[in-house]
């Protein structure tokens, strides 16, 4: 029995399209979803919409620029460590020093080093100064 455009528009909401666009439109929006939250990080979004993708076999192929991804990773990581109160000579040595790949590993890296101290020089108080006290 062929489907009935009620039966197609109830199977579009079921899996998450949108009734009334066409299923190439669908699909080529949640691939563009998917590439921004790839390129974002945004692990969530990513497995949610790659989900529905996948429930409706639907083929999917990807490149990712390495260095490019590598650097976004590491311009996130520096901004989140930053954001908890670590100073960016710190971050930057954990991230290449201890070649932490995530903010617990980074954490885990910071807290396993000495904290070095400050190598500015404190200056004497001139003894005129101190003497009339």
């Amino acid at each position: 029995m062929p489907e009935t455009s009620a039966e197609r528009r109830d199977e579009q909401v079921a899996i998450g399209e949108k009734p009334g666009v066409s299923s190439s439109e669908s699909t080529e929006s949640e691939l563009r979803q998917l590439e921004a939250a790839i390129s974002t990080g945004n692990v969530q979004e990513a497995r949610a919409v790659a989900r529905r993708l996948a429930q409706r076999c639907v083929k999917i192929e990807a490149t990712v620029d390495r260095s490019e991804a590598l650097a976004s990773l590491r311009k996130q990581l520096q901004t989140r460590l930053i954001g908890m109160g670590y100073t960016p000579a710190r971050v930057i040595q954990a991230l290449r020093k201890g070649n932490a790949q995530s903010v617990d590993e980074a954490i885990a890296w910071l807290s396993s080093q000495p904290e070095v101290q400050s190598s500015r020089v404190v200056t004497p108080q001139p003894a005129a100064a101190t003497a009339g006290t």
